[in-house]
């Protein structure tokens, strides 16, 4: 073999021989750090009443457990669950809308314009205790009483309070038999202000038949008066 030919095959087994150099490790693209700003999102509940002690929650982001509550003109007592939640309280507010701002210790500030509106306290004297009468042995509501529940629809749909609702009937009849009347008018009433709009979960009846009379004695006049439905709002 040709001394040429040898350098050559030699040459060729020296570069086969050697490691190709190591590829550069992948570098992870930077990752951005999340920006959380102060902000309110919602109030619960938006709409309370003006004679009432508010307690509610503020919901949002970037909360933290030094940050400051105002609702319209007046500082709430907070508590921090998390960064998105605060719970509030505060006395009872003016009628009307008014801001809720949340401040951090740093200075910055959210508002959310008009999130709490104030409405005016509701007027149970009238409808905070009503009484509707009944024909003799009848549970169906006059014309009088429909009207009469009618005209106090948006009274008792504006409060959230328990209503009782309480059957009575004249003492005429067995013990039994009035006990299931003075039921059955409960229940007229109660199916009467559903049609209203009142929610059923507020609503609680019963009867008392014969054993609690408006009026004691004997004749029309008195058992007319016996004859009854009395609807009640708890104070």
């Amino acid at each position: 073999m040709k001394p040429y030919i040898l350098t050559s095959l030699v040459l060729v087994g020296l570069i086969g021989c050697q490691k190709k150099a190591p590829e550069p490790a992948s570098v992870p693209p930077p990752v951005n750090s999340v920006d959380v700003s102060l902000q309110i999102a919602a109030v619960s509940p938006s709409t309370v009443r003006a004679n009432k002690i508010l307690s509610g929650t503020v919901m949002g982001s970037g909360f933290t457990p030094q940050s400051r509550v105002t609702l319209g003109p007046s500082p709430a007592t907070v508590t921090f669950r998390s960064a998105n939640e605060l719970l509030i309280s505060s006395p009872a507010l003016p009628v009307g809308n008014h801001d809720v701002v949340v401040t951090n210790p740093d200075g910055s500030e959210a508002r959310l314009r008009s999130g709490l509106t104030v409405e005016a306290a509701v007027d149970l004297s009238k409808c905070g205790y009503v009484v509707i009468y009944f024909e003799t042995d009848q549970s169906s509501l006059t014309q009088a009483a429909k009207t009469l529940l009618s005209g106090l629809g948006d009274c008792l749909s504006s409060t959230g309070s328990p209503i009782d609702i309480a059957g009575h009937a004249d003492e005429r009849g067995t013990t039994d038999y009035n006990l299931a009347l003075g039921q059955r008018r409960a229940r007229a009433v109660e199916q009467h202000i559903g049609q209203l709009g009142v929610p059923m979960s507020r609503v609680s009846t019963t009867s008392w038949g014969e054993e609690r009379p408006a009026k004691t004695g004997w004749g029309e006049a008195v058992w007319a008066q016996n004859r009854r439905v009395e609807l009640t709002i708890a104070q």
